[in-house]
């Protein structure tokens, strides 16, 4: 089956996605960078749309988690640092296991299942 308009990929390989995410989500969280920029950010380096929800959505998934963790112990491009890109993985992990308004998960990831989990009362 052919498509009317061709399906726009991303411009960006898993890493620089997962890199991208984590600053994105890192300058939000510090309110150094409203939501609106946010997605403006985003969307020119991908070239497709996304969010800020996106890119939590992205960071707290398996790729942007392997791609994070595979960088070696030391790693820093500009003020980002391995360290800080896995602060954001887990600031978009919790964003995505306890911010929507029903209490509903906004990802299905491993992480935000678990994360979910231990915030269950006993």
């Amino acid at each position: 089956m052919r498509y009317a308009t061709a399906k726009r990929r991303n411009k960006l390989p898993p890493l620089q996605r997962a890199l991208l995410s984590a600053h994105v989500v890192l300058q939000v969280h510090q309110e150094k960078m409203d939501e609106a920029e946010a997605g403006r950010t985003l969307r020119e380096a991908m070239g497709v749309q996304w969010t800020l929800l996106t890119a939590l959505q992205y960071l707290s998934g398996q790729e942007a988690i392997a791609s994070i963790q595979g960088l070696p112990a030391g790693w820093q491009q500009g003020e980002l640092t391995k360290e800080r890109a896995c602060e954001g993985i887990l600031i978009a992990g919790l964003a995505c296991a306890h911010g929507h308004p029903s209490g509903a998960a906004m990802s299905a990831g491993h992480l935000v299942s678990a994360l979910r989990e231990m915030g269950k009362p006993e």
